[in-house]
């Protein structure tokens, strides 16, 4: 298989046509049933322990719900025609911090689908040319649209999923 590229060396090219949009939100809604699909047998050591000094599943997880918020500021951001987008911390200083590793998968799990849904409810509601306003995302220096943050979260779950997934295929 081919290795993957790091987060921060992809490249995006935002031009998904509108029609794209229920395709994207069908990806944004499947990460928690596709994270507790991988996770729902594995043992406490195999979710906690890291690999190459990495995150572990659940500080993965962590990630996932603790991106959330940037996200809802971003589309609120966007909505009010903002010029640019919040950056990311691109320390992670949020997931660090927050220990993931002690919080109960179930926990875990439950945060990522509750938050996910409130961000896909919101995006469901809107019309094509709400989904069509962008702003610049700075560290990409490019316009984002609505579409764009929805499809470039579903990319950033399928990167931290896929990394998921080879972690709890190590050593079976």
């Amino acid at each position: 298989m081919a290795a993957r590229i790091k987060w921060v060396e992809r490249k995006f090219s935002f031009d998904s046509p509108a029609g794209m949009y229920p395709y994207i939100l069908e990806r944004l809604g499947g990460v928690s049933p596709r994270v507790e699909e991988i996770v729902k047998k594995l043992p406490e050591e195999k979710l906690t322990s890291r690999v190459n000094n990495s995150w572990s599943i659940k500080e993965h997880i962590g990630h996932i719900t603790d991106l959330e918020a940037l996200h809802e500021k971003r589309l609120d951001q966007l909505l009010e025609r903002a010029e640019i987008l919040l950056p990311a911390d691109m320390t992670n200083e949020k997931t660090y911090l927050a220990e993931h590793n002690k919080t109960r998968i179930d926990a875990l799990l439950s945060n990522l689908r509750e938050s996910r849904l409130h961000f896909t409810s919101r995006l469901e509601k809107l019309d094509e040319q709400q989904i069509l306003i962008s702003a610049l995302h700075t560290r990409l220096d490019k316009q984002m649209r609505v579409i764009d943050l929805a499809s470039f979260v579903a990319e950033h779950d399928d990167h931290h999923i896929t990394i998921i997934r080879e972690i709890a295929e190590t050593n079976k």
